[in-house]
């Protein structure tokens, strides 16, 4: 606990490639709870956990996702890991002080993904959510208000984008 004294939030970098090893699960699962009990123990305000829009591929690309959709992983490591992720820490949000945001990036600049944002708008917002500090907004449909927030970071041309002031569109030659 004594690494953690002293901060203010924690950044979680979920696993999206598999690693060939049934070890993803429990790195995802009970990893995830025991870091954030160990932040939470010590005093950390906020987990900010980032994840990936690939949760949504099995969504028809004719809907328009937005942080209220429920994602659809696949069994594959890949997708499952860090929805894992995702799960554990909007839970262990629900019962203690720690207020949790997820930010779902797209594929960094690949526009022939569905999903996809340029690497520097993706560190722009990414860079925006983590300075924003203090009480998370709320998500109703998440049920914990103040606690828990999801963000998609994402290019506005490939889906709906939760807060556009956060990028800069990339000049593109």
């Amino acid at each position: 606990f004594g690494l953690m004294r002293g901060v203010d939030q924690i950044i979680i970098v979920a696993e999206t490639e598999d690693v060939g090893q049934r070890s993803w699960l429990d790195t995802c699962s009970r990893g995830t709870y025991d870091l954030l009990t160990a932040a939470s123990e010590s005093g950390v305000a906020r987990a900010v956990v980032v994840s990936t829009l690939d949760l949504f591929l099995a969504v028809p690309a004719a809907f328009k996702i937005d942080p209220n959709f429920k994602p659809r992983p696949s069994t594959d490591p890949a997708q499952l890991s860090p929805h894992l992720t995702e799960f554990v820490a909007r839970e262990f949000a629900r019962g203690s002080p720690l207020s949790v945001v997820v930010a779902r990036i797209g594929h960094l600049d690949s526009p022939s993904s569905r999903f996809w944002v340029s690497a520097a708008d993706a560190m722009s917002g990414l860079l925006a959510t983590i300075n924003a500090g203090g009480g998370s907004d709320s998500i109703t449909e998440h049920h914990h208000p103040g606690k828990y927030r999801v963000e998609h970071l994402l290019d506005p041309a490939c889906e709906v984008l939760v807060r556009p002031a956060l990028f800069r569109p990339a000049a593109r030659s």
